[in-house]
């Protein structure tokens, strides 16, 4: 064991004892002493007692659980930088992880996001379409996007494309939204433009006949 973990072994090992139960927990042992690695363990211990209910010995497994923990580091990395918004909910649309891009984004903070359904914060004018795509990906339905404007925390709107994609066995949804408002800004002062170029057309048109 690691120096930093020995004190963690004696204590499970100590309730081992005590509560006559079994103990799982994660740890880190030295792999090599002469090229010192780590390895991460995921260790199930039992005791074994007499007739008299003393202790007399315990058995346990080790499962070397190093590249699925490294794994989960990688990816909490990803969702930690990642500057789209990603989430994992429920397949009611209840938020159970948040990344900090949400904060960025809109203001709240992540405890305050997860204390929202993903409806709540839609603006009240796409609502329907927004349970419309949950009620897609909860009958089965690969994958859905769409574009839904998102409230923030100051009572503006932002416009997010979402991707969202349900894992049925896990009862999960996971998404993501990229924030696309100047992107919908700039389309609309085109069509307004556009709108004014096409009344100057008809006028010039009116004129010359």
């Amino acid at each position: 064991l690691t120096t930093d973990r020995f004190g963690l072994s004696q204590i499970n090992f100590a309730d081992l004892v005590k509560n006559t139960t079994k103990v799982r927990y994660m740890t880190e042992i030295i792999n090599n002493l002469t090229n010192v690695s780590l390895l991460t363990v995921l260790l199930n211990a039992t005791a074994i007692f007499d007739a008299a209910g003393n202790y007399v010995a315990s058995r346990a497994t080790v499962f070397d659980v190093t590249l699925r923990k490294r794994a989960e580091e990688e990816r909490d990395r990803f969702f930690t930088l990642s500057r789209d918004l990603l989430s994992i909910s429920d397949m009611a649309g209840n938020f159970i992880r948040v990344n900090p891009a949400w904060e960025q984004a809109l203001g709240f903070t992540c405890e305050e996001v997860m204390a929202m359904s993903q409806i709540e914060l839609v603006h009240p004018g796409d609502r329907d379409r927004t349970a419309a795509a949950l009620g897609r990906l909860v009958a089965g339905e690969a994958q859905v996007d769409l574009e839904t404007r998102v409230r923030c925390k100051d009572g503006s709107f932002r416009w997010m494309h979402w991707w969202a994609r349900a894992a049925a066995a896990d009862q999960r949804i996971f998404a993501a939204a990229r924030d696309i408002t100047e992107r919908k800004e700039a389309d609309e002062r085109i069509q307004r433009l556009n709108t004014v170029l096409s009344e100057h057309a008809r006028q010039l048109e009116a004129a010359n006949r």
